[in-house]
């Protein structure tokens, strides 16, 4: 995924022989820099994507959960400590399927669920948009 400046990709990549993945940042087209994101214990962060601004990457640390961590450019270059789990009303992959979320405008979490079918037959797949994620997310932050 493409910064949206352009001057960054971020991907997730595993070492030969295993099926643990890693995000990984770094200069486009160049490839002079690198970067990679820690993960915590036990996470297989996948399917990263940046914000609009380019100032935070979205990713998924394991199935199930949903995190983003401030990257920043300048001074130096890194990522921001620590990742920020954020709420989630969508299902989100192992690192073989495909990404079911996009960020939006305003860091709007766009999910579907494409190719999937309710059991009702008279319901077509869904699409869930989340708005003010962002304002939950700091008032449930604000009151810990």
């Amino acid at each position: 995924m493409f910064s949206p400046d352009g001057r960054w990709v971020a991907y997730a990549a595993s070492r030969s022989g295993t099926n643990d993945t890693q995000i990984f940042v770094e200069t486009f087209p160049q490839g002079e820099r690198k970067h990679q994101l820690f993960a915590k214990s036990g996470d297989n962060p996948h399917h990263p994507l940046w914000s609009k601004d380019g100032k935070r990457l979205f990713y998924v640390p394991r199935v199930g959960g949903f995190e983003y961590v401030p990257f920043l450019s300048a001074p130096t270059v890194g990522f921001g400590a620590p990742p920020v789990a954020t709420y989630r009303a969508f299902p989100t992959a192992a690192p073989t399927s495909p990404r079911t979320f996009d960020i939006g405008p305003g860091d709007r979490i766009l999910s579907g669920t494409a190719g999937t079918r309710n059991a009702s037959p008279d319901r077509d797949d869904q699409l869930r948009i989340v708005l003010h994620w962002f304002d939950e997310l700091r008032a449930r932050v604000a009151g810990r």
